[in-house]
């Protein structure tokens, strides 16, 4: 089932230049990190974090992590465990604080799980918000609303280059009608064959 969108009728004033936020998985973890490197500091303001519990941080959690690890006996299975604690948070966010962070910042990173095809509540707000996007996910490429301007595939080829081209490059419009019929209204319309 497609997600939607809903249009946000408080119009924010764009406080971050990129949003990231999500539980903790190690690729999650890793684009953030690598997208939070490509900024200097004190160059603008991001809003970029993974969320762990508070015990998860700790020597239980980091064991546990490495013998899994090692079981599944990865190239990186012995790496550092330590992570860059200026990208965990404790607190969780609630779905109208998520929203408001989407509406008030530049570009948006979403991250897909590897068997997950259609797109991600993030994603559609990113879009009915009219934000930039970084994806994880390559099927965007499917959807007609695809445009290189306004959506990014995040994979091994990313780097700081290709960041700040996306970044400063003009969002190009594209047609409001590829758009609504993810808005919740045509949605919900969609859902009871009221087409």
């Amino acid at each position: 089932m497609p997600n939607y969108w809903i249009p946000n009728k408080d119009q924010k004033d764009e406080c971050y230049e990129v949003f990231a936020f999500g539980a903790y998985r190690k690729d999650r973890y890793e684009l953030f990190s690598k997208i939070n490197g490509f900024y200097t500091k004190n160059t603008c303001e991001n809003y970029i974090f993974i969320y762990v519990r508070q015990q998860k941080i700790d020597f239980v959690w980091k064991l546990k992590q490495l013998i899994k690890r090692i079981l599944r006996r990865n190239k990186d299975s012995l790496e550092s465990l330590v992570y860059d604690k200026t990208l965990l948070s404790h607190d969780s966010l609630s779905p109208k604080e998520f929203r408001e962070k989407v509406y008030s910042s530049k570009c948006i990173i979403d991250t897909n799980n590897n068997f997950q095809e259609g797109m991600t509540p993030r994603f559609m707000w990113a879009l009915g918000a009219g934000k930039k996007i970084i994806t994880t996910n390559a099927n965007v490429k499917k959807y007609p609303f695809y445009d290189e301007s306004r959506i990014m595939i995040a994979d091994d080829s990313l780097d700081k280059e290709k960041f700040e081209v996306f970044m400063n490059t003009p969002i190009c419009h594209i047609s409001d009608s590829l758009i609504s019929v993810y808005r919740i209204d045509n949605w919900l319309k969609f859902i009871i064959g009221d087409n």
